[in-house]
């Protein structure tokens, strides 16, 4: 296993509210602390996140996100720009997105269906600031 060093940023207030209880706002973003910015890099210069019991190797840095988002690509054209299979109802609510990387699947869903909540979610916060 390749050598890693871990970088730590200045700590942030972390408000621990159940976020079922919290405004949207909070909700959204309550879970991600500083530990979650303290990737771990390894000899080659690549960045992994820094939860070293979660068994996930691939990196998360620029070169990675690229290739996430070409990869997006590859099954847009594989199902004919579709971004899903499954029968929806038009009026679909609640869509959770599983190790959502960039989070360009869940964006691009989210402009298609603009009354779902989308909530992608992943090891590393490599998602946009919206």
């Amino acid at each position: 296993m390749a050598a890693t060093t871990t970088t730590s940023l200045p700590p942030q207030e972390h408000n621990d509210v159940d976020s079922a209880l919290g405004s949207d706002t909070e909700s959204l973003t309550q879970t991600i602390t500083a530990e979650n910015y303290r990737y771990r890099y390894l000899d080659n210069g690549r960045s992994i996140h820094p939860f070293e019991s979660a068994g996930y190797l691939l990196p998360n840095d620029e070169r990675e996100k690229h290739r996430l988002n070409f990869q997006h690509g590859i099954w847009l054209t594989t199902l004919d720009g579709r971004l899903y299979l499954a029968p929806l109802k038009q009026d679909i609510q609640n869509v959770l997105d599983v190790a959502t990387g960039t989070g360009i699947w869940a964006m691009e869903f989210a402009d298609k269906f603009p009354s779902a909540q989308v909530i992608g979610t992943d090891l590393s916060p490599m998602q946009p600031n919206l």
